[in-house]
């Protein structure tokens, strides 16, 4: 079966345990979207990684986060990075 375009499977190694992610455009663009509509920035980034890591992880990465504080940014910051592409952009002054 073909993935939809935009999901991006990514393993994030956190203190020797690796963690995988499957990122979908659809959770990628609900994480964004939440930062400018909610001020608790930790939560979103909490709620977005337990929806994207695999299912047999949940537990482990819930766990860790419980253990870890202040991680969740850190481990979506690495995987927002690694999602979006790098783009060329250059924009041009109009002549008016």
């Amino acid at each position: 079966m073909a993935k939809a375009t935009g999901d991006k499977a990514l393993t994030v190694t956190v203190s020797g345990t690796d963690f995988n992610f499957n990122v979908s455009r659809k959770a990628y663009n609900d994480y964004q979207n939440s930062l400018f509509n909610n001020k608790n920035k930790v939560g979103g980034a909490n709620n977005f990684l337990v929806e994207v890591v695999d299912e047999g992880q949940r537990k482990d990465l819930i766990e860790f986060i419980a253990s870890t504080p202040g991680c969740e940014l850190e481990l979506v910051g690495a995987i927002v990075e690694n999602y979006a592409p790098d783009l060329e952009l250059t924009v041009k002054k109009s002549a008016s």
